[in-house]
């Protein structure tokens, strides 16, 4: 269990700390991201102006067919294509909007403009999740105002792509074609309040010399008892039990996490207001809990570059909502 549970969420516990030190200055999120869609944002969005997008349908897309679901066929585009980002919805859905904050639960095929095909997450069986500040701009600010259940077709010129530069089999100056299928997103997938204030004490507590107080639902604090040993042991202790949907495995499970390292508080740090993080559920061990859980993480993420020393982090995490494929 101490190695398997080191392993599984040691990552979780530097990326949940590097949101903390980034608080102050700026907004950050953590989670995968696709393949050809993930990109460092540098050069296309150096800029503090978003690009325009046009979302009236009408620019010069290439034809498209397969219903939402449906492994789509994307044809070569014909004649110039469009030099904006631009949107056409080939298939309505009726779930919440899309904001530029969101981690999104996608399926998407690529394609250049001549019609080659570059990957396809409906072929490999895996919707892809990230956040859409993790990826090119031309979906940044393409799927930002979409809405759940929509299939969207998005081209995307070079500029708020990938520029001149090639990357994997994609060539330099590539305009480049996705069809998309808009399956989930964190702002849609909170739980309500109400469910969230409706959980309950397990009846257990954190390790000796971690304490946790606040009410189910509401932000916890986190301290440390003065002079305590720090633990033997990286443990997991489920302190709340809420009254949420059990997480399966394959669900991305939505979180706010309040963290520090063991015995100081001076460090401290709450991301609870930036909103929820995503992570795998499978990869964080939490397959099987509830949303509305709050639970005690101990890690040890290893010894650090400065002092070579290996603290105890501690992480409080209350699971607010999950993301699954319909």
């Amino acid at each position: 269990m101490k190695n398997t549970l080191g392993t599984r969420i040691g990552a979780l516990a530097l990326s949940t700390l590097l949101v903390f030190s980034l608080a102050a200055c700026s907004s950050a999120d953590s989670s995968e991201s696709a393949q050809s869609v993930s990109h460092d944002q540098s050069a296309a969005q150096s800029s503090s102006a978003a690009p325009e997008v046009d979302r009236s349908g009408k620019a010069n897309f290439p034809e498209v067919t397969g219903a939402f679901g449906e492994d789509p066929q994307i044809e070569a585009g014909k004649g110039e294509a469009p030099t904006q980002i631009s949107v056409k919805i080939l298939h309505e859905g009726d779930g919440p909007a899309v904001s530029i904050n969101d981690t999104v639960m996608v399926n998407y095929e690529l394609a250049l403009w001549d019609g080659t095909k570059i990957e396809s997450s409906f072929e490999s069986g895996h919707p892809a999740t990230f956040s859409l500040h993790q990826v090119i701009p031309g979906w940044t600010y393409g799927l930002e105002g979409t809405h759940i259940g929509d299939r969207v077709e998005l081209v995307v010129p070079s500029e708020y792509g990938y520029g001149d530069r090639a990357t994997a089999s994609i060539p330099g100056g590539s305009t480049l074609v996705f069809v998309i299928d808009v399956l989930a997103s964190s702002s849609g997938s909170q739980a309500d309040e109400d469910t969230l204030s409706k959980g309950t004490s397990s009846g257990k507590t954190a390790p000796a010399g971690i304490i946790v107080e606040g009410e189910a639902g509401k932000e916890p604090t986190l301290s440390f008892t003065e002079g305590a040993a720090a633990p033997a042991d990286e443990s997991r202790t489920t302190i709340i039990n809420g009254v949420g949907d059990e997480i399966k495995t394959g669900d991305y499970v939505l979180y706010r996490a309040v963290g520090g390292v063991f015995g100081d508080n001076a460090t401290v740090s709450s991301a609870w207001s930036q909103g929820p993080m995503a992570a795998p559920a499978d990869q964080i061990e939490v397959v099987g809990a509830h949303v509305g859980d709050r639970i005690v993480f101990v890690t040890n993420p290893g010894p650090t570059p400065e002092s070579g020393e290996a603290p105890m982090t501690v992480m409080v995490i209350d699971l607010v909502g999950l993301m699954r494929a319909k």
